[in-house]
């Protein structure tokens, strides 16, 4: 078991999710958000096992308010907003890769 402390993004307001491997918990991952003063597309990874902090490639456009998911190897973003917009966009990113790709747009 892993116990990890202070495990806070360097975004405010981030969406989380998590990926898993079997029935282990693998990583835990923030998606967007917003600070202070702007929206953001950063996406980070939380790894449980080593307890470290890493960026992923960044959303496509800076959003909050979205829902994501890690399936099977992917991180996939829906909808969200900007800051003169509401997305109705589904985003994916294999995790492996390093650039998303819009794979449907949601009615």
């Amino acid at each position: 078991m892993v116990h990890c402390m202070h495990i806070a993004p360097a975004s405010n307001e981030g969406l989380c999710t998590y990926e898993t491997r079997g029935m282990m918990c693998r990583a835990i991952y923030v998606v967007g958000g917003r600070n202070d003063t702007t929206y953001l597309d950063h996406v980070e990874k939380y790894d449980l096992k080593f307890c470290t902090w890493s960026t992923v490639a960044p959303l496509p456009k800076p959003l909050r308010c979205t829902t994501a998911v890690s399936y099977c190897g992917c991180l996939y973003v829906f909808g969200g907003e900007t800051t003169s917009e509401i997305v109705n966009t589904a985003y994916k990113l294999v995790l492996t890769a390093i650039k998303w790709s819009c794979c449907v747009t949601l009615i």
